[in-house]
């Protein structure tokens, strides 16, 4: 909270649920992505329940959920913070096929867009699942596989 900005991090005794650490140099006109905190509240995001499991998809969901909770990461994609950075020349690239799908998956798991009976229900994340099978025949079917491989 704002009246905390100057505290000790071994000063404060309260539990708080969230917490911005932020290291700065001294010098320079820098701009720091958690800036955003400071002129916007904190809030716990809202969105979908859950991933459908479209057959043997577990691998994939379980990962998709880890990468769509970092605030920075999910941020980054539902604001379309990474459209300035796609390469789409680079041969060995996805030719920004592969963001724009993921960018396509965390809007529709995050934006307020959708009733209150669609945003607690669990989405299926097939589109997203195409673009990856496309470019990697490995996920193009249902097999089982290991979320780390994906």
């Amino acid at each position: 909270i704002p009246d905390m900005f100057e505290n000790r991090l071994d000063k404060i005794t309260s539990n708080p649920s969230d917490l911005v650490i932020e290291i700065k140099p001294i010098e320079g006109n820098h701009h720091w992505p958690s800036n955003y905190f400071a002129y916007n509240k904190l809030e716990p995001a809202s969105g979908t329940t859950g991933l459908v499991n479209l057959g043997n998809t577990c691998y994939m969901n379980s990962a998709l959920q880890c990468l769509v909770h970092i605030p920075q990461l999910r941020d980054y994609f539902l604001y379309d913070g990474y459209e300035d950075e796609i390469n789409e020349e680079n041969p060995l690239g996805y030719h920004g096929y592969v963001a724009r799908a993921f960018s396509d998956l965390v809007q529709k798991l995050f934006q307020n867009r959708m009733s209150i009976m669609q945003r607690n229900a669990a989405f299926p994340p097939s589109m997203f699942k195409s673009t990856i099978g496309h470019f990697n025949s490995m996920f193009s079917g249902y097999m089982q596989q290991d979320s780390q491989e994906f």
